[in-house]
């Protein structure tokens, strides 16, 4: 990565220039014996930092930093969804390792287009534009961290990137041509530094066609609310991750009051980092007030400011500033909820806010650890997320929204990856659901979550399905439930409800990480319904967040072919076994079949080329 001449990146590029010497002379003089106590292995890399980020640091240090991390935080999803993890980050950048070289490069273009949506909203001197490598090779691991020729020649490819672009080795090219329907440049063999051989690199075509433009949703009959990540005026993480636990808290609270339609939190977080106009996000959200606010901390002492803005004209509702110790977070939060909804409707009472908010266990280590376990499900990491809820059962025997929550994981493994172990995951994630149903601490949120797995795994429908609708109906904002109701509906009940159901989740959640979900639920509704054109659409908007989910391929393949296109039916099954070889048609259809939409679908996958 290029270093700065001041600021930030230049110190944290001197100390990685400095880290990489002495790894490589304690290397060179431990010999063989050293090699031993390291992990080797072949890696995809890739490499990225911000152009410029010295001059930016430089007249703005602090909302440089902020940018940046609101950008680093949007790539974590995308990168654990393309089977990756970041493995540091260095100030204006961060070293991430893929086990496949596909999934690198794709992912590379899926966060190119995402700093660039995120760019649009700030102006042209502010925008943080990155440079990425992408190479595959040897590597060792020590403690967590990666060294060696795979990780030097990424980090030297994308010091050569132009702002914007992505650069790969011709190593990396040769395995992602044909499987990726992307387009690349040839550069030709180039030289670079400390490099003995020239590197023949290539260049990525990152799309820059916009976004499908969506049209501004209407505001709902309710009262409208969008809480913001709360902005920290430091550079502390911990005030960052502070910061974020209140505010996710807060939208929860909130979210339990009938009468409001609180936007989901994973969708007001993609404006994280951000410093967008309230009268815009009102806009794009479909709410009528946005709640916005900032963290400083000094010491063992936080202050918090917070004010309500109504969106259509920018104007300031109510305001408010608390002083605090951080032993009483709970208490503050409960007392900026409080003051919160008083000034948006004078009329709700304090009970109303008590039997909203989500139940804890007293021991608070458990709680953190579930807190962890929720931030990483939302950047669709399902194996780390279950250590943490392992951990929060384990510290907590009681916990039921630990439990039902570890439940639903069951789910994404059965649906999202491939198990050989599948009748194992489902036995487990049934007994976790029974264990939360039956505990005295579960609360609405539990029941719905063990309730949609209990379902999902055909164990008890339409006690599932119950659960959910009561859920819905305590918390009317509840995005994920909604989304849960139209699987449930599509799979096991009416198509036509899960249709409606997924379109409300959408109006809640319209800018999720994890969006691809509903289009998903979307597309499987559409399909049961012979609604084949929506099906397509509702499968490409899904497979652009997130193109590595082999349901929605599927389902794709089989709109195409219901509509008749079958050339490109055929190229698209084409794109699945490219994307997926192990796909067979046999072992889709016993996790597949046992819902009613996807029973008759072997003939048509078979028809366009897939593998029985």
């Amino acid at each position: 990565m290029r270093c700065g001449q001041s600021g930030l990146s230049a110190s944290y590029c001197r100390n990685l220039k400095i880290g990489f010497a002495n790894f490589s002379i304690f290397l060179s003089t431990c010999g063989p014996r050293l090699e031993e106590l390291l992990k080797r292995r072949l890696a995809a890399i890739l490499a990225a930092d911000v152009a410029d980020f010295s001059a930016m640091a430089q007249r703005d240090e602090l909302g440089t930093i902020r940018t940046v991390r609101g950008h680093l935080s949007a790539f974590e999803t995308p990168v654990a969804l393309h089977h990756g993890r970041i493995v540091k980050t260095l100030g204006d950048g961060f070293l991430a390792e893929f086990s496949s070289v596909v999934d690198a490069v794709a992912c590379a273009d899926v966060l190119q287009k995402v700093a660039s949506d995120r760019n649009q909203s700030l102006a042209s001197p502010d925008r943080a534009v990155f440079r990425m490598g992408v190479h595959a090779g040897d590597i060792l691991e020590d403690d967590g961290d990666i060294f060696g020729d795979g990780v030097n020649i990424a980090s030297r490819l994308e010091s050569i990137a132009a702002p914007g672009t992505v650069t790969i080795s011709s190593k990396v090219y040769e395995d992602v041509d044909r499987r990726l329907q992307l387009g690349f440049k040839d550069l030709g063999p180039v030289k670079l530094k400390n490099i003995e051989k020239p590197v023949h690199v290539f260049q990525l075509s990152v799309g820059d066609e916009p976004e499908p433009v969506q049209p501004l949703p209407d505001l709902p009959e309710k009262p409208s609310i969008a809480v913001l990540p709360m902005q920290t005026l430091g550079s502390d993480l911990e005030d960052e991750y502070l910061a974020d636990g209140l505010t996710e808290d807060l939208t929860t609270v909130l979210s339990g009051v009938p009468w409001l339609f609180v936007i989901a939190r994973n969708s007001a977080f993609t404006y994280k980092g951000l410093t967008a106009d309230t009268r815009r996000i009102g806009a794009e959200l479909g709410v009528r007030y946005v709640v916005e606010g900032s963290l400083r901390r000094s010491g063992d002492r936080v202050r918090i400011s917070v004010q309500l803005v109504e969106a259509q004209d920018g104007h300031q509702i109510w305001a408010e500033r608390y002083d605090s110790v951080l032993d009483d977070v709970f208490e503050l939060q409960d007392r900026i909820v409080g003051e919160l909804a008083k000034a948006i409707a004078p009329q709700i009472q304090a009970v109303e806010i008590q039997k909203s908010t989500r139940k804890r266990p007293t021991d608070l280590t458990a709680y953190d650890l579930y807190l962890n376990a929720l931030g990483l499900l939302n950047s669709a990491r399902i194996s780390d997320a279950e250590r943490f809820l392992e951990k929060a059962v384990e510290a907590y025997p009681d916990y039921a929204s630990a439990k039902a929550v570890l439940s639903w994981c069951s789910t994404l493994k059965v649906a999202w990856q491939t198990s050989e172990d599948e009748d194992s995951i489902i036995e487990k994630g049934i007994a976790l659901s029974q264990e939360a149903l039956e505990s005295p601490n579960c609360d609405i949120e539990a029941q719905a979550y063990a309730g949609y797995s209990i379902a999902f795994h055909s164990h008890d429908v339409e006690r599932g399905m119950t659960l959910l609708a009561n859920a819905v109906d305590a918390c009317p904002s509840f995005a994920w439930a909604w989304v849960s109701r139209s699987y449930l509906e599509t799979f096991f009940g009416d198509p036509e409800l899960g249709v409606r159901f997924g379109e409300v989740a959408l109006r809640l959640n319209p800018k999720d990480p994890l969006i691809f979900r509903i289009y998903l639920a979307l597309a499987n509704a559409h399909i049961a319904l012979g609604q084949n054109s929506e099906a397509l659409d509702s499968a490409d908007r899904g497979l652009r967040r997130n193109s590595s989910i082999m349901g929605l391929r599927v389902l794709k393949t089989l709109a195409l072919k219901r509509m008749g296109r079958l050339e490109d039916a055929r190229n698209e099954s084409s794109a699945l076994i490219a994307r997926h070889p192990e796909f067979r048609i046999a072992r889709f259809l016993t996790h597949a079949g046992k819902f009613a939409h996807l029973r008759d679908s072997s003939e048509d996958l078979l028809t366009v080329g897939l593998l029985a």
